[in-house]
């Protein structure tokens, strides 16, 4: 009897940790990076426009929920052209123009609390500027009749400061 209880042990902690091991292997090859997301949401004129990236959050999924949040920093070339874009990708009806409503820039999130010092007070210099413009997509989920592709309502906001030609981009699940 005791020689079948231990090899019932044996058995379940094996069970146990093949299946912790598959279940970590998905959750990693589920994460994509920071930039790969901005790459896929970000229209590839408007990023030709943003070619210096300084800080991006690394892993685009946050731990609350799963939930994905992005922050990317970075310098435009020529913020003139850029501002004549609609840079954020399959727009349809859910993008503002652009307009100095820096409201929607956070002032803290999961992501934004991990950057260091210099890129917060970078992006809280994005968002006080009087010249800084931002164009934002609000995509609510299919709950609420909308086309958010998960089942999060998703923020995309882009903000560029014309005079420091400094850029941020943010992404959200809600």
């Amino acid at each position: 009897m005791k020689i079948k209880n231990i090899i019932l042990i044996i058995i379940s902690i094996g069970i146990f940790a093949v299946g912790a091991i598959i279940f970590i292997y998905i959750s990693l090859m589920k994460r994509q990076s920071a930039l790969s997301v901005f790459n896929d949401r970000v229209t590839e004129e408007a990023r030709s426009a943003m070619p210096t990236i300084r800080h991006d959050s690394g892993s685009a999924v946050r731990s609350s929920g799963g939930r994905v949040e992005v922050v990317i920093l970075g310098t435009v070339s020529d913020s003139d052209r850029l501002l004549k874009l609609q840079p954020i990708s399959d727009c349809g009806n859910d993008c503002s123009n652009w307009t100095h409503d820096t409201s929607e820039i956070p002032d803290s999130s999961p992501k934004i609390d991990e950057m260091s010092g210099e890129a917060r007070r970078e992006l809280a210099s994005i968002k006080k500027n009087p010249d800084t413009q931002c164009v934002t997509k609000f995509a609510p989920n299919e709950n609420m009749g909308g086309t958010a592709p998960t089942k999060f309502s998703n923020r995309d906001i882009l903000c560029i400061s014309k005079k420091s030609g400094r850029f941020a981009y943010i992404l959200q699940e809600l």
